[in-house]
């Protein structure tokens, strides 16, 4: 082989390998070109199932298209990595572990942010989990915001002690922004925070946040709604997202700030991928956005439950079809081809796909109504 062919080969070869591959669709897109979306995700000791997680996220960030994550229990920094690379044009930044072998990170897409500072957390012996700070920017729709990024993940449990811990630690962090109020760039602070807005006041943990016009929780409208709970386990908010009182002119009237019900869509999040579910705020960049999340006007999904799960000969797909009795199921690889895909024609039931002429590997179920939109999809693994 001549040496420019071989040189093109290679060229061609490393394109494939770095190049986001095309894949079956796991959950719905929220982010868009004109938001700027910053999301809080505490991944539940990522990665929970080991690479089955791993491929999961990657695929779901990559799908939602948000702009910046900010993650809490990050164990595998490869892992994280490689989530990255499989949603495709993303960066991760984890710090060094903070509890055992347990990491704040970042997630960030490459085409919208810039750093614009180095990393850093706050040293104190106040904080059980010293929160993570990353200066950078987020452009889109030729709109800029320059802001500090914090992750914080606070003390868990609900003893006496741990609320004390929690108030503790939110005063330590806003000693540390105080003095920095008004100064460029603005402060948001995302993150595990493992208590409720709407807590009594004599346990409630934020009063001197919710009495500061210097901070807004973006999250305190969502405060005691179960539809929006981070935390499935519990029907509790317990994720939020905060920033400094300057950033409200950006976020305006039009800006929103959801719960991202994953576990809607993807019938094994919560044993797969995390037991919190994301929380994301989108800073409008054009008055055409009117503020109308997904999730408010979500179809009702399909049920699907798979037997055996994993599986190396074949498995049954269990249906239940809500209000409609048509509907399909596929089967895709990781590059987004159906391998296998049936007419449903009754409201429940259940069916049974051969896998035996198929490589080991995962491969995404789902079932898809007739109008096209209400998905469930669930990942098995072939032996």
């Amino acid at each position: 082989m001549h040496l420019v062919t071989r040189k093109r080969w290679i060229v061609l070869v490393l394109c494939l390998i770095s190049a986001p591959f095309a894949h079956a669709q796991l959950v719905q897109q929220r982010g868009s070109d004109t938001t700027i979306d910053i999301a809080t995700w505490n991944l539940k000791q990522f990665p929970l199932t080991g690479s089955a997680t791993t491929t999961l996220v990657g695929l779901m960030v990559g799908d939602l298209e948000l702009d910046v994550i900010g993650l809490q229990e990050i164990i595998d920094v490869d892992a994280l990595n490689q989530a990255a690379q499989t949603a495709g044009g993303w960066s991760a930044l984890t710090t060094q572990p903070y509890a055992g072998d347990i990491r704040l990170g970042v997630l960030y897409k490459n085409s919208k942010v810039d750093l614009t500072g180095a990393p850093y957390i706050i040293i104190s012996n106040q904080f059980t989990r010293n929160p993570y700070i990353v200066p950078m920017e987020v452009t889109e729709n030729e709109t800029t915001i320059a802001f500090n990024l914090v992750v914080v993940h606070l003390k868990a449990y609900n003893t006496p002690d741990d609320i004390q811990t929690r108030r503790i630690e939110l005063g330590a962090l806003k000693d540390f922004i105080d003095p920095q109020l008004g100064d460029e760039p603005n402060w948001i602070v995302v993150g595990d925070f493992n208590d409720e807005l709407d807590d009594p006041e004599s346990w409630n943990i934020f009063l001197d946040f919710l009495d500061d016009d210097n901070y807004e929780f973006l999250t305190l409208p969502m405060a005691g709604d179960p539809q929006q709970a981070s935390y499935p386990g519990y029907s509790s908010l317990i994720d939020h997202v905060l920033i400094t009182s300057n950033l409200l002119d950006e976020y305006g009237d039009n800006g929103v700030t959801e719960t991202l019900r994953l576990d809607d869509e993807l019938a094994n999040y919560l044993t797969t991928v995390s037991d919190h579910r994301p929380v994301a705020s989108y800073f409008p960049t054009s008055e055409t956005f009117v503020g109308e999340t997904w999730s408010s006007a979500q179809p009702a999904l399909p049920a699907i439950t798979l037997w055996p799960v994993p599986s190396n000969a074949s498995v049954t797909v269990r249906y239940e079809l809500p209000g409609r009795a048509a509907a399909r199921m596929y089967v895709y690889d990781l590059l987004g081809r159906v391998v296998a895909e049936q007419a449903l024609m009754s409201a429940s039931g259940r069916v049974v796909w051969d896998a035996q002429t198929v490589p080991s590997g995962m491969y995404v179920v789902k079932v898809e109504g007739v109008d096209g939109q209400s998905v469930q999809a669930r990942a098995v693994v072939l032996k």
